[in-house]
């Protein structure tokens, strides 16, 4: 097996430029209208934008966008929010109250500004935890197939608000695996773990009724290789002066 790649997430670097902690935040996140159609019907829907501000906390957003965004679609109920279309005034009214709001704000400063906050300590087990949530196993016409996916997929082992440490996750995960170089290794690795799974219980001929245990096998698998656990610890400790929270060792 490939040895993982390490990239190193430099964005964090630009967050000592500036130690600002209150902002404007409906200055750098505005809402985006978007539509496709399905069958020859229109279907709108609305989102986040990140308008390009060039002063320094709009050069920040740019590159902490990831975790920015992980957490507005957590945190704002944006199928919701679509629903009001066309009635863009309240549309906009709701997003904006959400957004200055105790559940968003005070964490993009978080992830902006770690350095104005206390840190809380955050164990190995519970990053990985994390961090396995976010292989997803799907089941198709031939059987299984499994993927890095920016959602979760639907494992249920934690059951606290961690958001800072899922946005940070999401973050490492799209700057290293989404590597070329990379992404192939992690991909053959969940697949090798779906046919080692499907193995173990041939017994089971209804795939419906072995996609729940594949997926939970999966997530074990995933939660203990080496390869990818050694991705999301160093990143996290080459880091650890400009993330929101301390990692530990058990």
């Amino acid at each position: 097996m490939k040895k993982i790649i390490i990239i190193l997430f430099s964005f964090f670097l630009l967050s000592c430029s500036k130690n600002k902690e209150d902002f404007n935040i409906d200055k750098y996140i505005s809402l985006s209208y978007k539509s496709y159609e399905i069958k020859g019907k229109t279907h709108n829907y609305v989102t986040y934008d990140f308008p390009k501000i060039n002063d320094s906390i709009g050069k920040l957003i740019q590159k902490r966008k990831i975790a920015i965004g992980y957490l507005l679609r957590n945190r704002i109920k944006f199928g919701k929010l679509g629903k009001l279309y066309p009635d863009s005034t309240s549309i906009e009214t709701k997003f904006r109250k959400k957004l200055n709001s105790d559940s968003v704000k005070p964490y993009v400063h978080q992830i902006l500004f770690p350095k104005k906050y206390p840190k809380k300590s955050i164990t190995e087990k519970e990053v990985m935890l994390v961090a396995s949530r976010f292989i997803l196993v799907k089941k198709t016409n031939r059987g299984f197939g499994g993927q890095i996916c920016f959602l979760f997929n639907g494992q249920k082992e934690i059951n606290v608000d961690n958001i800072l440490l899922e946005s940070i996750i999401m973050e490492i995960i799209r700057y290293n695996l989404g590597n070329k170089k990379v992404t192939p290794d992690i991909t053959s690795i969940i697949n090798k773990y779906i046919l080692k799974s499907y193995e173990n219980h041939q017994n089971i001929k209804s795939l419906d009724s072995l996609e729940p245990i594949i997926k939970k096998d999966v997530f074990n698998f995933m939660f203990s290789n080496q390869d990818y656990k050694r991705v999301i610890l160093n990143s996290l400790k080459e880091n650890k002066d400009n993330i929101p929270f301390t990692v530990v060792s058990e």
